[in-house]
């Protein structure tokens, strides 16, 4: 049986990837009028850059035999993936802004365009694996766990999944709850930044926006492996601190012209 701990945490990282994404896409498409084709062109984006480009490079790392005894080590592992999604996922913003972004100076379009970015991501990562371990958790719980993958897997291996998913603790789908929802703030911060760096052609941002989203992608790869509860903690305090910051100094305010940046 599945505690009813656990049960809320599945619940609660169910909520926060796909209900909370889905509700403030329908707001902001509603409320704030944020544009519908930029929030598509984000969301194409982002399986471009993370599903093909990410995808195909480190496929190809796997060929490579000594970066295949590498990629054994699981610390090893999750750093190259954090600078290969870092390194992508600026340079694919940075000329995806460059050549879709028809009004460079609308906040709106850079809202729109970054969300789409962040809710393609949360809804094809995290909400899918969190909806599969609370279907998985359910049908445990009901007894009915033979009859929905009886088709698939054969008893040992249903006998196996139970208690794999059994084993599953609560700060593991908090981490992905509250994470859906960083994953979305970083991507708009990080939009802004690489904006910037398009509107004024100041390099400089970009590379602020890269040392943002690496130490973002650290914090929820890297520190993983340790503990998800410290993982949870640590990019919940990042995400706030990077907010702040960007809002106190206006970095989201790409109408202005004046130098934001003093060396």
């Amino acid at each position: 049986m599945i505690s009813t701990f656990t049960m809320i945490s599945a619940y609660f990282a169910v909520l926060m990837s796909i209900l909370v994404p889905i509700t403030i896409t329908i707001y902001g498409l509603i409320k704030k009028k944020l544009v519908a084709t930029p929030f598509m062109i984000g969301a194409l984006m982002f399986f471009v850059m993370r599903i093909v480009i990410v995808g195909a490079i480190t496929y190809g790392l796997t060929l490579i035999p000594v970066f295949n005894d590498l990629l054994n080590n699981s610390l090893f592992a999750a750093m190259v993936v954090v600078l290969i999604l870092a390194v992508v996922d600026v340079l694919c913003k940075y000329f995806g802004y460059k050549f879709l972004l028809k009004a460079p100076d609308s906040i709106r379009d850079v809202m729109s365009i970054a969300l789409g970015q962040g809710v393609a991501e949360v809804l094809m990562t995290i909400a899918q694996t969190a909806f599969y371990c609370l279907t998985i958790f359910n049908a445990i719980n009901n007894g009915s766990i033979y009859e929905a993958v009886s088709e698939t897997l054969t008893s040992a291996d249903i006998s196996e999944l139970v208690v794999q998913y059994s084993a599953i603790k609560p700060d593991l789908l908090f981490y992905y709850g509250v994470s859906a929802l960083c994953i979305m703030a970083l991507h708009i911060i990080v939009s802004f930044f690489v904006v910037q760096a398009r509107n004024r052609r100041d390099k400089r941002y970009l590379l602020f926006a890269f040392v943002i989203i690496l130490g973002g992608l650290a914090l929820m790869y890297a520190l993983t492996i340790y503990s998800y509860l410290s993982a949870l903690i640590a990019i919940l305090i990042y995400t706030l601190v990077v907010g702040y910051l960007t809002y106190r100094y206006k970095i989201y305010n790409v109408q202005d012209t004046a130098d934001i940046i003093s060396v």
